[in-house]
């Protein structure tokens, strides 16, 4: 107990500064358990509760079905024709265009899946920019009104000593046709 007196007396400005940090960490540890631990836990209930379907845990399967049928609607709605294919590639090539891209090539590929009356095009193409760039188009894709697949992604950087990356990508892009 002598020694820690004659430690304190000699140090003081390092023992109180000692000090100070350990009534600071008790006073934020007390906040944060008090006030936001609470409060992060009511906000990761009520996200996770908006996260459920509306209809999850209801037995009604009438209702289930009825629930599924229009989701179902809503998703057809919102598909488009077949007669703006020109319309989705312009688009996807004006969104290469406004982040900076340049398109070496593109390739397509239709198919057809019956069951759904559905046309798939397979969109290939290879793209050249920056990667900040390419971030950009793959965020704009994804936020894109149409209905568009990333199905894959490659990307390859020719020269180290340039902030250009070549960029390969897969799209697919879904229309109605008309009913046989």
């Amino acid at each position: 107990m002598n020694i820690l007196t004659e430690i304190i007396k000699l140090r003081k400005k390092s023992f109180l500064a000692i000090l100070l940090l350990i009534i600071s960490n008790l006073v934020l540890h007390y906040f944060i358990s008090s006030s936001q631990q609470p409060k992060l836990e009511s906000l990761q209930k009520e996200w996770t509760e908006k996260r459920e379907l509306p209809y999850a845990g209801t037995e009604d399967k009438a209702f289930i079905y009825l629930q599924g049928k229009k989701d179902l609607a809503v998703f057809n709605s919102s598909v488009p024709p077949k007669k703006d294919f020109a319309r989705v590639v312009g688009d996807i090539l004006e969104i290469a265009s406004n982040n900076g891209l340049s398109i070496s090539e593109i390739s397509y590929k239709p198919s057809f899946i019956k069951e759904t009356n559905l046309l798939v095009y397979s969109f290939g193409f290879g793209v050249k920019g920056s990667y900040a760039a390419i971030k950009s188009f793959m965020s704009d894709i994804e936020r894109s009104p149409n209905i568009l697949s990333i199905d894959s992604v490659s990307l390859a950087r020719e020269d180290l000593s340039q902030d250009s990356v070549k960029f390969s990508i897969q799209i697919s892009a879904f229309f109605r046709t008309e009913k046989p």
